[in-house]
């Protein structure tokens, strides 16, 4: 894999940084992320910088709600920020409810929240909007062996052609596999789910399952980034909606893969790394190769 070597760590912390997603807003790039708080995640994190390299703290955004709320429970977040036409929409995971005698059995969903201005924030009054068909996934199960049967989380939103669509990670009906699912929507808010785009079996190392997706078109063709194991795996295909070939190339965790101007960049988070780290990634070598900022 490559080495998570070529990251700078721009934005340090003193919580660390988990899954995030950066926008840009006039002359200022936006970081919303999750917070790894010792007690649970409760808020989302919000940053602002000029360049990408000096970040200022925000308040924090959308606290969970109280119970019977179905985002009450410990667990989730992994935003994700996306324009049109104005309004910024920002996609989140949260948890309905946990089982304590087994980790990770309650049910997660996709929730929404709204601004036009990127600090102030209204939640959707249909929440949650989005969770797994029941075609290919075990979301529904009451009972199942899987590993993690009920998670839906790590949304990634795009327009494509005349829809939007909506990337997220899910398990799939075959046992000990879990997938990188999409679905899609004319106005943001209702979604139809056509199912995985990519599958990852379960590994007993660092990430378990498909975590993080994200694409990016470049060159002409569509590129999938997602966590897995104790990396991040990548693929290419001629469309955004299958790709069967992924390899585990990039030693980081939970990167999202952006540009901004001709240059791309690739992000690195997690567990003792104290904040955000950055490299610039050339997306025309096959595949993509990290380099120091």
């Amino acid at each position: 894999m490559q080495s998570r070597d070529s990251f700078t760590r721009v934005y340090a912390t003193s919580m660390d940084v988990n899954d995030h997603s950066f926008i840009r807003a006039g002359d200022t790039w936006h970081l919303f992320h999750i917070w790894l708080h010792p007690d649970g995640d409760d808020v989302i994190g919000h940053a602002t910088s000029d360049d990408l390299l000096h970040w200022d703290r925000r308040p924090d955004v959308l606290p969970k709600e109280p119970v019977p709320s179905w985002e009450a429970a410990r667990g989730g977040n992994a935003p994700y920020v996306f324009e049109w036409e104005g309004t910024f929409y920002l996609y989140y995971s949260r948890y309905t409810q946990i089982n304590e005698s087994g980790p990770y059995r309650g049910q997660q969903q996709i929730g929404l929240a709204t601004s036009d201005d990127l600090f102030t924030w209204e939640k959707h009054p249909d929440n949650p909007v989005f969770h797994p068909a029941p075609s290919w996934s075990p979301w529904e199960d009451e009972e199942s062996d899987q590993y993690r049967p009920r998670c839906c989380r790590d949304p990634h939103v795009m327009r494509i052609g005349e829809q939007f669509v909506l990337y997220y990670v899910a398990m799939t009906r075959e046992p000990r596999v879990s997938g990188v699912g999409h679905a899609v929507s004319d106005d943001l808010v209702h979604w139809e789910d056509r199912g995985p785009v990519a599958t990852a079996a379960i590994v007993d190392e660092g990430q378990a399952m498909a975590e993080s997706p994200c694409v990016v078109k470049h060159g002409g063709r569509w590129h999938l980034f997602f966590m897995h194991g104790l990396g991040m795996r990548w693929g290419a295909s001629e469309t955004p909606f299958d790709f069967p070939q992924t390899i585990r190339e990039y030693h980081a965790h939970a990167s999202e893969v952006f540009s901004w101007g001709d240059e791309w960049f690739m992000s690195h988070c997690g567990a003792g790394y104290g904040g955000l780290g950055l490299a610039r990634l050339d997306m025309d070598r096959q595949p993509p190769r990290l380099m120091p900022l």
